[in-house]
């Protein structure tokens, strides 16, 4: 059986690391939603990312 360790528990997203900064960008409706610019995306139909 393979074990399984939890460290911490919080928010990681687009739009902040850690509840306040990710509560404060959501309620005042902060997106991380972008064009992408760092990868070639000419293949795919989507050119946004987060």
């Amino acid at each position: 059986m393979k074990k399984t360790v939890i460290t911490g528990i919080g928010v990681v997203s687009p739009i902040g690391i850690g509840h306040q900064e990710f509560w404060k960008n959501l309620v005042s409706g902060n997106s991380s939603i972008a064009p992408m610019e760092c990868l070639d995306l000419s293949k795919y139909e989507s050119k946004k990312g987060a």
